[in-house]
């Protein structure tokens, strides 16, 4: 086991390292989606076929009103799909706007350190532990050294409290060799 330890970090992130965070946040959040809504556009593209081929086989559509079901509903699921996704995008830029206009959600005295065990995080009377299996990225993001657990869940410390960019990069380094593969 290794003796090296960086940190504690105590710092409050500023209005505009809380916005680089969410808008991460919100990014992983949107690619999580994609993948499920096209699945789901997959599905709906399957069973609307099922249907223009019942009606095919029973002889009641001909098959230009076949075709033009086809590619009408085929239009239709994927703008529905892109409409809810800009939709939904919306919302996360409004949520985070908002949050960072009400100013709760940063500016709270936090400490990190890191150690051989992982990743500690005090903050607003809490602590958490995170060993380094439960990490599954490390990198930056606006200034950020960030540390997923999940594709939303994660820990931010800022760059300017470290003693330089060569700092940054010896943390990445030391983390992403104890993270689980």
């Amino acid at each position: 086991m290794s003796d090296e330890k960086f940190g504690p970090y105590d710092f409050a992130l500023t209005k505009d390292e809380f916005v680089a965070y969410a808008q991460e946040v919100a990014r992983r959040q949107m690619a999580q989606l994609d993948a499920k809504s096209w699945r789901l556009a997959i599905f709906a593209f399957l069973a609307v076929i099922a249907v223009l081929g019942g009606l095919a086989a029973s002889g009641v559509a001909d098959g230009s009103t076949l075709t033009t079901g086809l590619l009408a509903s085929a239009g239709a699921i994927l703008i529905g799909g892109f409409m809810i996704r800009r939709q939904i995008a919306r919302s996360q830029d409004m949520a985070i706007a908002a949050l960072a206009k009400e100013g709760e959600a940063y500016g709270q005295p936090v400490r990190l350190a890191l150690d051989a065990a992982g990743l500690t995080i005090e903050m607003r009377g809490g602590r958490d532990a995170r060993p380094f299996a439960e990490l599954r990225e490390a990198g930056r993001v606006g200034g950020l050294i960030t540390f997923w657990s999940g594709p939303n869940d994660g820990v931010a410390l800022p760059e300017r409290v470290l003693g330089g960019a060569q700092e940054g990069e010896t943390i990445l380094a030391f983390v992403r060799a104890r993270m689980a593969s």
